[in-house]
């Protein structure tokens, strides 16, 4: 019989054959695991994303200024600017091209009255006013004010009320018998006195007889390019008719929730005797006074109801001498 044999290093005491350990493999690999990831990590580290560059965006600041309508925020004035194009240099649109007749006439009599081939313009203490005169300041901290005139007439502000008469004797012809109406006289004056302003300004325009049509329907209408377009067509249509009175205009424009800083008031006759007390009191707001600068448009009796009107108000007054016609 066979003697037993001592158990070996892989057999237990029984005599079976031990299960070798995992570990030591595992071990093994970890060791390899961990420095081949931590290589793996520093070189994905060191790959560069190239980011967009960031595009710079416009910032709009927008601030209500005192004095501006409650109907939305104001552009902030930027300072001095270019003046926007006369309403004469902008190119027609498709929309706007109707008969250019009397805009054709309108820019004769505009060089005309710039020249003084056929009004006389008034001058102030200070020196002769020069048409479509616009100067922008600082407003005392409030912004920017425009200054232009109107027949001579200078109003100062940021919203600007252009009353004007277009009764039926607003047809004469002011330079002659072969000169230009009064009425094309007066709107081709009106053009120009508006395309002056700087576009931060505002604008209405009243045209008057015994009716009233206004531009626009409600509220002021911004010194742009487009609006100047639109204005300039508008006026294409006015017709001289009826008879002068005046408090339907003025009514119009006061009645609105914010008054306008000046308002240049123009016509070629008389008007009710009552109106002129009438008006003085109308364009007094809060207890603050609207200026009305008057122009008395060749007719020495007008002049004697708008001098006063002027007064009362701290306006300016203008007589407009036309042909035949002196203070």
């Amino acid at each position: 019989m066979r003697a037993a044999q001592p158990p070996t290093a892989e057999s237990d005491a029984s005599g079976r054959p031990r299960r070798r350990s995992n570990w030591p493999i595992l071990l093994a690999a970890l060791c390899l695991s961990i420095p081949l990831h931590l290589a793996l990590a520093l070189w994905l580290s060191g790959i560069l994303t190239a980011a967009p560059a960031p595009v710079p965006q416009a910032v709009l600041i927008e601030a209500a200024l005192p004095g501006a309508e409650a109907a939305g925020p104001q552009d902030v004035d930027p300072g001095p600017r270019e003046m926007p194009p006369s309403p004469m240099d902008l190119e027609p649109t498709a929309e706007a091209e109707v008969s250019w007749e009397r805009t054709t006439e309108l820019a004769a009599v505009q060089d005309a009255t710039q020249s003084g081939e056929e009004t006389s313009m008034s001058t102030d203490a200070a020196g002769p006013v020069a048409p479509g005169a616009v100067s922008i300041g600082a407003g005392g901290g409030t912004g920017g004010v425009a200054t232009s005139t109107f027949f001579g007439a200078r109003g100062s502000g940021r919203r600007f009320a252009f009353i004007l008469d277009k009764s039926g004797s607003m047809t004469n012809r002011g330079g002659g018998a072969a000169g230009p109406t009064k009425m094309d006289m007066a709107l081709a004056e009106l053009l120009r006195s508006v395309g002056s302003l700087p576009d931060f300004a505002q604008f209405r325009i009243c045209l008057f007889d015994t009716s009233v049509q206004v531009f626009p329907d409600r509220g002021f209408a911004k010194a742009r390019a487009s609006e100047l377009q639109r204005v300039q067509s508008w006026l294409q249509a006015a017709v001289a008719s009826g008879g002068t009175m005046p408090q339907v205009a003025f009514e119009k424009v006061m009645g609105e929730p914010t008054p306008p800083d000046a308002i240049f008031f123009l016509t070629d006759g008389r008007i009710p005797p009552e109106d002129p007390a009438w008006i003085a009191q109308r364009v007094v707001v809060r207890g603050k006074t609207v200026p009305v600068h008057c122009i008395a448009f060749g007719d020495a009796e007008a002049a004697q109801q708008l001098e006063p009107i002027s007064k009362a108000t701290g306006g300016q007054f203008r007589f407009v001498p036309l042909a035949g016609t002196r203070p």
